[in-house]
């Protein structure tokens, strides 16, 4: 071993954006981007991905993020998935559930909470807070855009 310099362990990525969509959505500079498409292209990955890209950046405790669903049982699908990438995270997040909460936190501070918003009456839950990252998952299943609409003045 004298001389020799040890060889580093192996980087390797836990995700990568596909080329074409995920990609653009990604990099996109658009602070308000749609991403819409069937079933399995990867709109929720993407989603979860956009909002840690911005974790460990020096951002801590000001970077707080929202995904949305319109209830909690179908919250399923996203946590699943956000468990099957976070959890293998180098930056080791942690996911917590509580009994009015769901949500990851980042050791260096930032939040990503996972909420549900059912109607335009759900916007006063959310009043006053701040949110850099909000994210709405199938914006669709909404009966129109009021309640993405409110969200706007967090």
């Amino acid at each position: 071993m004298f001389g020799r310099t040890p060889i580093p362990p192996k980087q390797y990525a836990i995700w990568k954006a596909l080329p074409g969509s995920q990609s653009l959505f990604l990099s996109s500079p658009i602070r308000e981007v749609c991403f819409a498409g069937t079933r399995g292209p990867g709109k929720t990955d993407s989603m979860l991905m956009a909002f840690a890209q911005q974790c460990g950046r020096g951002y801590g405790d000001y970077m707080r993020g929202i995904i949305f669903r319109r209830n909690y049982k179908h919250l399923d699908d996203i946590i699943s998935k956000s468990k099957r990438w976070f959890n293998k995270s180098a930056q080791q997040p942690r996911f917590l559930a509580g009994s009015s909460s769901l949500k990851w936190v980042w050791p260096t501070g930032e939040e990503l909470l996972l909420r549900a918003f059912e109607d335009e009456n759900d916007y006063w839950s959310y009043h006053g807070h701040e949110y850099p990252f909000i994210g709405w998952e199938e914006l669709t299943s909404w009966p129109n855009i009021n309640c993405y609409e409110s969200m706007k003045s967090c």
